[in-house]
Order: C-alpha cells, then sequence, then structure tokens
C-alpha cells in the first residue's frame, strides 16, 4: 500500500509538471509566431502611411501579450501609444517612399493634450510639402480636432462630425454614503482641494464650479484656435454649429458649413487614393500601416557614434496608488538615481503625466530630480495633466513645457479615512479596546474620530501644504506668497499655467527633446527612454492576473463597475494625498 500511494503521487506530480511545461512551450511557440510575422518592411515608393485613430491612445503602449497571440489578437481593446505615433509620423515625414497619410479618425479615447500632440506631428509633416487625407465615418470632437489639420476632410455619407461643445460630469456618493453609516473624514487645505467633495458634497461647490467652467473655456478656446486655423471657419461660426449639436443634423450641413469637403463612401476614397498614386481603378493602393511600418527601415538610418545621450525619464499615472500601470514612488526615484549615476548622460527629459497621488511618494521623487539637476540639465514635458503630486516631482525643473490643454497645478494635500463606528453600530457589533497610552488608537476605524484627532491631523496636513509650497517657490523662483495665492488647490490649463508662472512654454515631448540637447549643447546624440519596457513573460503574468481579477469583479458589480473604482481608490487612498482635486472626463 505504501508504495502504491508513491507511485500514484509520483504520476500525479509527474503530470503536473508535464501540463506546466506544455503551457509554457504553446505559449512560447505563440508568441515565436507572433515574433516571426515581424520581419522588416519593405516600403515602395509612392506608399501612404495608414493611421488609424481608435481604441485608447495611451503615453507610452506597454507589451500586450494576448494581443501577439493569435487567438486573442481579435478580441483585445485596442492600445495605442502616443509617442509611438508620432515617432511614426515623424518618420515618414522623412522617409521618401512616403507620400502621405491617410488619417482614419473612428472612436477612441485619449485626452486633449495628446491629441494636441498628435496633431502637431501631423503639422510637422504636412509642413514638408506632402499631404494628408482624413476619412471618418464618425468625428468626436477629438477625433475632428486632430482630422482638421488634413489638407481634405472625407466624411461617409451616412456620418457625423460630434460639434457641441465641452462638458464634464461628476459623480458624489455623500448620500449612499449616509445609508450605510459610514463616515468619511475629509482634511484638507485648499478651498480648490475638490477630490474629497464626491464623499461629503451632493454637487460641486463654487468653487470646483468655477475652475471647472474656467478649464473647460480654456480647453474649448484650443480646440477653436487650430480648427478655426485650419478649416477657415470663424470662431463665433464654430460656436454657433455646436450650439446646433451637428452629429444629428443632415450630413449636408457638414459640407455646407466647410466641416468637410466631401461625402464619401470608402471605396470612393480608394479610388481617391489611387488617382493621387497615379494608378487605375483596378490597382491596389500602396499602403502601409502604422503597426507594419515601425519594421522599416528609417531613412535616418546613420549610426550614431556619440556615447551622450539625451534620456526620457517617464512618470504616468497615479503615484502610490495600487494601480500596476501607475507610477511606483520607490521605483521611479531608483531610476532617476540610476540616471544620475550615469556619466553618458548629458541631459534629462521627465514626461510627467500624472494627477498626483501620495505626497510621502512625490517626496521622495522630488528629492531624485532635485539632485540630478544638480548634474545635468532637465526639462519637464507635461502630457494630458501633471497635478498635484504630478506638478510636486515636476516644479524642481530647469525648464517646464506643458500643451495649451495640459491641466496641470492643483498645488495642496488632502487626507480621507473611512470610519465605520455607526455602521458597526447599526449591525449590533461592538468594541472595546485596552490602551497603554491615550492615543494609541487613533485613527481607529471602528469610531468616530474625536475633535482632537482631526486637529492634530489637520496640523499635519497643514505642515504637508507648507512643505508643497516651499517645494514649488523654490524651483519656480517664487516667492512662498506668490504660489500660495496661485495654490490652494486650483487647477490650470498650460495657457493659464503660463500665465501665472507654473509653466516655461509650450510644446510636447519633441519639442522638450530639442530644449534638453539644446540646453546640454549637443548636436548629436542617442536617445533613451526609461524606466524600460516589461519583458513579454513580465507582462503576460502580470496581464493573466489582472485580466483574472478584473473581470470576476466586472461580473460581480456589473454596471457598478466604474463605481467601484472610484470607491475603492478611496480606499486606497487613505494618507495624505497630493492628488488633483477630480477625475476630469470631458465629452
Amino acid at each position: 500500500m505504501k508504495d502504491f500511494f508513491k507511485y500514484v503521487f509520483a504520476s500525479i506530480t509527474g503530470y503536473i509538471i508535464l501540463m506546466v511545461l506544455f503551457v509554457f512551450l504553446g505559449i512560447a511557440f505563440l508568441f515565436s509566431l507572433a515574433m516571426s510575422s515581424q520581419k522588416q518592411v519593405t516600403v515602395n515608393p509612392h506608399t501612404v502611411l495608414k493611421v488609424t485613430l481608435s481604441g485608447e491612445i495611451v503615453e507610452r503602449k506597454k507589451e500586450d501579450p494576448f494581443r501577439e497571440l493569435p487567438l486573442f489578437a481579435d478580441n483585445r481593446i485596442l492600445i495605442q501609444g502616443m509617442t509611438e505615433l508620432i515617432t511614426m509620423v515623424d518618420k515618414a515625414a522623412d522617409d521618401p517612399n512616403i507620400d502621405g497619410i491617410y488619417l482614419q479618425s473612428g472612436a477612441f479615447s485619449a485626452g486633449f493634450a495628446t491629441c494636441d500632440e498628435i496633431r502637431n506631428a501631423l503639422e510637422r509633416f504636412k509642413s514638408t510639402g506632402k499631404y494628408i487625407y482624413a476619412y471618418g465615418a464618425y468625428y468626436s470632437q477629438k477625433g475632428y480636432y486632430i482630422a482638421s489639420v488634413a489638407d481634405s476632410v472625407f466624411m461617409n455619407p451616412m456620418g457625423g462630425v460630434d460639434l457641441r461643445g465641452l462638458s464634464s460630469e461628476q459623480i458624489f456618493f455623500k448620500n449612499a454614503l449616509e445609508k450605510m453609516d459610514v463616515e468619511v473624514n475629509i482634511i484638507k487645505h485648499g478651498k480648490y482641494k475638490s477630490a474629497v467633495e464626491p464623499f461629503f458634497r451632493e454637487n460641486n461647490s463654487e468653487e470646483n464650479k468655477q475652475q471647472l467652467s474656467v478649464l473647460l473655456q480654456g480647453i474649448w478656446e484650443v480646440f477653436l484656435d487650430k480648427v478655426s486655423a485650419s478649416r477657415g471657419i470663424s470662431k463665433d461660426q464654430l460656436n454657433a454649429y455646436a450650439s446646433e449639436a451637428m452629429l444629428f443634423k443632415e450630413q449636408a450641413l457638414n459640407l455646407q458649413y466647410n466641416l468637410v469637403d466631401g461625402l464619401k463612401y470608402t471605396d470612393q476614397m480608394e479610388a481617391l487614393l489611387l488617382a493621387q498614386q497615379g494608378k487605375g481603378k483596378n490597382s491596389e493602393v500602396d499602403v502601409v500601416e502604422i503597426s507594419e511600418y515601425k519594421h522599416a527601415e528609417s531613412a535616418k538610418n546613420k549610426r550614431i557614434s556619440s556615447r551622450d545621450k539625451v534620456v526620457v525619464i517617464y512618470g504616468s499615472g497615479g503615484i502610490d496608488v495600487g494601480d500596476t500601470d501607475g507610477i511606483v514612488s520607490g521605483e521611479l526615484a531608483e531610476t532617476i538615481r540610476k540616471v544620475r549615476k550615469d556619466k553618458n548622460v548629458k541631459a534629462v527629459v521627465f514626461r510627467v503625466n500624472s494627477p498626483g497621488g501620495s505626497a510621502y511618494g512625490s517626496e521622495q521623487i522630488w528629492r531624485e530630480m532635485k539632485l540630478l539637476g544638480e548634474k545635468v540639465p532637465v526639462v519637464v514635458s507635461m502630457g494630458d495633466v501633471a497635478a498635484s503630486g504630478g506638478y510636486y516631482i515636476a516644479c524642481v525643473a530647469d525648464t517646464i513645457l506643458a500643451g495649451k490643454a495640459t491641466i496641470t497645478g492643483s498645488i495642496g494635500i488632502y487626507g480621507s479615512f473611512m470610519t465605520f463606528g455607526k455602521t458597526f453600530e447599526k449591525l449590533g457589533v461592538t468594541f472595546d479596546r485596552v490602551k497603554t497610552h491615550e492615543l494609541a488608537d487613533i485613527m481607529s476605524g471602528t469610531r468616530s474620530m474625536q475633535p482632537a484627532e482631526k486637529a492634530m491631523l489637520q496640523a499635519y496636513i497643514e505642515r504637508g501644504y507648507d512643505t508643497f509650497v516651499t517645494r514649488c517657490a523654490d524651483g519656480r523662483g517664487m516667492d512662498y506668497e506668490g504660489i500660495d495665492s496661485i495654490g490652494q488647490g486650483r487647477v490650470w490649463t498650460g495657457i493659464d499655467a503660463k500665465r501665472v508662472g507654473l509653466v516655461d512654454g509650450f510644446g510636447g515631448l519633441h519639442e522638450a527633446i530639442e530644449t534638453a540637447a539644446e540646453m546640454a549643447n549637443l548636436e548629436e546624440y542617442r536617445l533613451q527612454e526609461l524606466p524600460h519596457l516589461k519583458t513579454f513573460m513580465e507582462r503576460l503574468m502580470e496581464d493573466l492576473q489582472m485580466e483574472a481579477g478584473n473581470a470576476l469583479l466586472r461580473l460581480r458589480f456589473g454596471d457598478e463597475w466604474e463605481v467601484y473604482k472610484k470607491l475603492r481608490l478611496l480606499k486606497q487612498q487613505e494618507g495624505v494625498q497630493a492628488r488633483m482635486p477630480f477625475d476630469l472626463e470631458i465629452n
């Protein structure tokens, strides 16, 4: 019997090991199939680069293991990297075999500053004398903003332009939390610091309404300026058209108002491209997708012999908020430290796209950035948002560049702590405690907070705000009172931020790299991007865990998934936060 169990257990163990081996061999095989398709692409003369805007456009595209595998490729939300899009457009501008761009604008998710950087790249391409044709069945406002740069904008005869102005909607949980007898204790500094308003108000405060209105109007002005210049339509006319909610109007009105240059079906667009290439209707359009074009040889393929480096360090996402795609302060600080010790690094661009987060984490990153700035020139490039903790880690740079539609500022901090004393009381659950010191149970979640505790925490927050303002004042060469007057948690668009002295100029990542190289007196240099993107296997294992967890939560919460995420974020944020005053979604 003993031998029987020994052989059974050995067989089971061997079976498990064999199954694991088969799984990894299968993954490796599928990965090799995906990689084998990434051969160098040859681009024929007079080719058109096809740029498709759809899915979610993020700052920097990370490896998506499932997308590379044939079984999953068609079932994933498309993720595109802004940096990759811009790099390919700039590459095409220098490629003698690329004559033009065919821009297809569908429904996609991206911030306005991201859209602005893509549009600027297309403007650089167009300035070389090459053409851009835009086509869409449906143009969102962001999609139309980008498409308006084209030489000609075409729309499907059954399509529409969603021109209607900007709006932003906030969600409030106060009444729901009260029904559950959950107490949310808020301690903050800054009358505009409204991140926690959803948990103790039923609507926006007057201060938040004011700053939201200014933000939306500022971003809308950026939209009007560029669309008006590209399309030859006055701002007053564009505002009048937006008031009509153009998506629901007859398609012919878009042509009449000069919002588009023609109504065409896809086959008619193909005929137009064939004519542009001097081909007959029975020919094929020479077109290359960005996903293929990145494997094509670059026109600027000369080997750079210089050992000098300009390093781009990316800081994207919330700071220490538990998001796997966010900023982990310890890891980012270590990356900055390594860059500082690299003697070949002559300049640094710090790309910040963050609403902030942990005040402690922000301070650790700030410290490393300050030390780095003592060795090499540092230029900050702000993305869609660089607010609160995102501004904290940026303020020490030599030069700060932002997009006109960037959301920044929000100099202020807050703390939020949930207590469940009344909830437990309603449930009939009681607690008793024994203490060695009076404040041994401070911050206990099982009872209501006492006034003395709140007073202590308010003093703690005030000291944190004082440190934040001091950091900004030192970094920007301003006095404390000057920063405090534009602080108080208020957010600003890039345009207003320049006016009040929070940023130095306008520009995206492209301009920031040029500025950094110029500050370091570099004519030739190698570009390095950090942190390094995770390997295929690292992303695969991470994705498997994330997909399983999120799938179960989505199944459990259904349509309330987004609400759950916001409540979960509140719990993760317990402690002192330097975070933007709201999650801004602009429609």
